[in-house]
């Protein structure tokens, strides 16, 4: 266990290790003041990030498997039929969103044109 010594006792030492509180005083407020500053930046890249807007997930869908034991596709084929129906139905809700996602990003995109072409036509100083 390390002991305290005395600023006396080894004058050498003091500089690694911090002989009593007051030598650490100077140290940790820097490093609260770096938490603390650090924690400003956090809370505001949070605030920024909420302030997006929401992702949109276009999920594609899973194909229903077909590489299985004859036996087995026989045996299964209403509920393999259905895994199909399902899918193709899937299919054309991922594409409606795929849709609606470029609708969005080319309203946006337009919308940020627009905006610097105001922003061209300030004057600059």
């Amino acid at each position: 266990m390390l002991e305290f010594m005395s600023g006396q006792e080894n004058k050498g030492f003091e500089t690694t290790v911090f002989m009593d509180s007051r030598a650490l005083r100077p140290r940790f407020s820097r490093i609260c003041s770096a938490l603390g500053i650090a924690g400003i930046c956090l809370s505001l890249a949070s605030r920024a990030a909420f302030a997006q807007p929401e992702v949109i997930l276009c999920l594609a869908p899973a194909v229903p498997i077909t590489a299985l034991p004859e036996a087995v596709l026989a045996e299964y084929r209403a509920e393999i039929s259905a895994e199909f129906e399902a899918y193709f139905s899937t299919v054309s809700d991922y594409i409606a969103c795929h849709d609606e996602e470029r609708a969005r990003v080319l309203a946006e995109a337009n919308a940020a044109t627009a905006s610097y072409a105001s922003f061209l036509q300030t004057p600059s100083n």
